[in-house]
C-alpha cells in the first residue's frame, strides 16, 4: 500500500534573489525542534517558496535521515526524482560528499535550487530541468522519491479530466517501476510517502521508520 503526498497549492512564481545575509547553512540551523530546522533552512529560498515548504518539500529533518540510511560515500551518484526546489539534495550535499542530482520537470524551480546552492556552496548539487523517466536511472547508485507522480491525479475540474489526470498517474508510476526493474543489483532506494505503487519484485526493506509525518523506508535491489 503506498501513502499518498500532502495535496499541493496554486504554481509558484518566485523571486529567485538570494539576500546574502538570509543563506542559513546547516551546520547554523536550530537542531532543538524539527520545524525550526525547515524555518530556518528555507530561509535560502524566497518567499513564495518558502510558503510551499510544509507540503512540497522534503523537511529538512527527513531528508538528513534519508541521507543516513543511503550510505553514501565519495563514490556515489544519488538521483532524486522530482526534486522541487532542492531541498533534499542541498541537504544531502551537505553532510555528504556523494554527488546529489535532481531532476524537475518546473524551470522555476530548478532555478531557485540552483541558486540555493551557489550561496550554499554545494558544489556536489546539481539541478536538471527534465521529465525523470527520461533519465537513464541505471547509472545513478541510489534514487530518492518523495511521492512525485501524486500531483498528476489531482489535476482538473471535471469527472473526465480527473479520470484522464488519474489514467496520466498511472501511467507515470508504471513507468517507474519498470525503470525500478530496470536498476542493477545492490541499488539502494528511499522513498518518503511511496513513489504510487508496491516496489518491485527483487527489491527487499531494510528499514522502515516514521520520519516526520510520513514513513521513510530503505529498499535494497538483491
Amino acid at each position: 500500500m503506498h501513502h499518498t503526498r500532502p495535496a499541493p497549492s496554486a504554481p509558484v512564481h518566485p523571486d529567485h534573489d538570494i539576500e546574502p545575509d538570509r543563506v542559513i547553512h546547516l551546520e547554523a540551523v536550530n537542531p532543538r525542534a524539527a520545524w525550526k530546522l525547515d524555518v530556518e533552512f528555507d530561509r535560502n529560498y524566497p518567499a513564495e517558496i518558502r510558503k510551499k515548504s510544509n507540503l512540497y518539500w522534503t523537511p529538512v529533518s527527513v531528508a538528513r535521515r534519508a541521507v543516513e540510511l543511503l550510505q553514501p560515500d565519495a563514490s556515489m551518484r544519488i538521483l532524486d526524482v522530482g526534486s522541487g526546489a532542492g531541498k533534499f539534495c542541498l541537504v544531502g550535499a551537505a553532510q555528504s560528499p556523494a554527488a546529489f542530482v535532481g531532476v524537475e520537470s518546473q524551470v522555476e524551480l530548478v532555478d531557485v535550487a540552483r541558486t540555493a546552492a551557489r550561496a550554499l556552496g554545494a558544489v556536489n548539487a546539481s539541478f536538471v530541468v527534465g521529465d525523470a523517466l527520461a533519465l537513464d536511472w541505471s547509472s545513478y547508485d541510489a534514487l530518492y522519491f518523495y511521492n512525485p507522480f501524486q500531483e498528476l491525479s489531482w489535476r482538473g475540474d471535471t469527472e473526465s479530466e480527473r479520470e484522464r489526470a488519474y489514467d496520466d498517474f498511472q501511467r507515470h508510476v508504471a513507468a517507474a517501476k519498470r525503470k525500478l526493474e530496470a536498476m542493477p543489483t545492490g541499488s539502494r532506494v528511499v522513498t518518503y510517502y511511496g513513489y504510487g505503487a508496491e516496489m518491485p519484485r527483487g527489491y527487499s526493506c531494510s528499514a522502515s521508520e516514521r520520519s516526520g509525518p510520513g514513513d521513510l523506508e530503505l529498499w535494497v535491489k538483491g
